[in-house]
């Protein structure tokens, strides 16, 4: 469970969450670390498939992994679609960040990207596999969590003019 000093920070009108969450992980020595958004539904499998991942991650054998994926999750080509577990697929991309388990390595690496061009956090994840192919992104399958869309959450977007 995390919760910041803040109830959140702004950087350019969008919720940086993000980046208290990861330098809170990073100050605390943390390995690796689980977000899920308010609105997730874990799956009957949730426990096994994050505790699987755990173990993967905690061996250098996984970066991110998506325990929900967009439609737009794009696999490797065929070639490099070796898996630590056939509970797994590598990805190149996935934007949606509903719930997923992310390494220390890869929390370092998006931290820097922010620090050195000012972006938001969210458009440095976004983005994470062009700038750093090393990186070793995967999806659960079959996704362990469920996204409902119909939940209404306790944060509140404002816009500014």
């Amino acid at each position: 469970f995390f919760s910041s000093r803040r109830r959140h920070t702004r950087l350019q009108g969008g919720l940086e969450f993000r980046r208290v969450l990861f330098r809170s992980v990073l100050e605390r020595g943390l390995p690796y670390v689980l977000i899920m958004e308010d609105d997730c539904i874990p799956e009957p499998d949730f426990d096994a498939t994050v505790a699987e991942a755990r173990a993967l991650m905690l061996k250098g054998k996984m970066d991110i992994t998506y325990l929900f994926a967009s439609r737009v999750a794009v696999p490797e080509t065929r070639e490099e679609r070796v898996s630590p577990s056939r509970r797994f697929r590598r990805i190149r991309r996935c934007i949606g960040m509903v719930a997923y388990l992310i390494s220390q390595r890869a929390i370092k690496t998006i931290l820097e990207d922010v620090e050195r061009s000012k972006c938001e956090i969210d458009a440095a994840m976004y983005t994470i596999n062009k700038a750093h192919p090393e990186l070793l992104m995967f999806e659960a399958l079959p996704h362990c969590v469920q996204h409902d869309f119909d939940v209404r959450s306790d944060v509140t977007l404002k816009t500014t003019k």
